[in-house]
């Protein structure tokens, strides 16, 4: 971190609503620049069956042309219970998708070039025809369909592999609402999050969520926040990375100040 990131979060209270396993370099990255880092998951990630079922979804799906990865969760999860190498060709919806599988010494991942969702995968050239393809989707329990949808649409047989589901953390009101009210801004990174943080809020409290300025990983989650009546723009960072959202946050921190 250069001498300028170093204190350019300096007295901002960051909210960060990772499942609790994966906030720490977010909330060291956050300390390292001089904010403080306030932690409320919103969810726990959790395997979606026992470790032996889980692999025999994947060695079922090993026929596949392409394994399709819709987040680092579920690449995280595919890398344990079946270490690469893998035969398949392998997309990632995003960069930190990506990383982990690039980690595990896998190469020549494809990535959407802007939209990092299921529709960024299937706007890629690579899905333009895919009848008669087999493709694995490698999800979790609660994934959306629309890559599927759009795989199917276009002649491909598709299987939704599931590694791992979102059970949701419970919180007392008054500590989800002391932690709204003393942050500055929150970090969510995913619309589930956004629409848990908004359940967990009491409805006579929701007027000063509804305040608080966003930090969110896509344009689809900057729409569902205007929609729920978010009275900031979201702040949205080039790409999906820890690093990258200390820069849109000390950005933002600055212009505030």
């Amino acid at each position: 971190m250069n001498a300028i990131r170093a204190g350019a979060l300096a007295g901002a209270r960051i909210l960060v609503t990772r499942p609790a396993h994966q906030a720490d370099g977010l909330c060291h990255a956050i300390a390292a620049a001089g904010g403080t880092a306030l932690r409320l998951p919103l969810f726990a990630i959790m395997p979606a069956a026992d470790d032996s079922e889980l692999r025999q979804r994947l060695d079922a799906a090993r026929g596949a042309a392409w394994w399709l990865f819709t987040s680092a969760n579920a690449a995280t999860a595919a890398i344990t219970l079946l270490p690469p190498p893998w035969l398949p060709r392998v997309a990632a919806v995003g960069p930190a998708t990506a990383a982990v599988l690039g980690a595990a010494g896998i190469q020549d991942i494809i990535v959407p070039p802007a939209e990092f969702s299921g529709a960024g995968l299937a706007a890629l050239p690579e899905f333009a025809d895919a009848a008669g393809r087999d493709c694995a989707i490698v999800t979790g329990e609660d994934g959306r369909t629309d890559l599927a949808d759009a795989l199917r649409a276009r002649g491909g047989r598709v299987a939704r592999v599931a590694l791992y589901r979102r059970d949701v953390v419970t919180h007392a009101a008054t500590a989800v609402v002391a932690l709204i009210e003393s942050c500055d801004a929150i970090v969510v990174t995913s619309l589930q999050s956004l629409e848990r943080m908004y359940a967990l809020t009491p409805a006579e409290r929701r007027p000063a969520l509804l305040q608080k300025p966003l930090l969110v990983p896509s344009p689809r989650v900057v729409e569902h926040a205007r929609t729920m009546g978010f009275l900031t723009p979201p702040l949205l960072p080039d790409r999906v990375a820890d690093a990258a959202f200390i820069d849109a946050l000390a950005e933002w921190w600055c212009e505030r100040r």
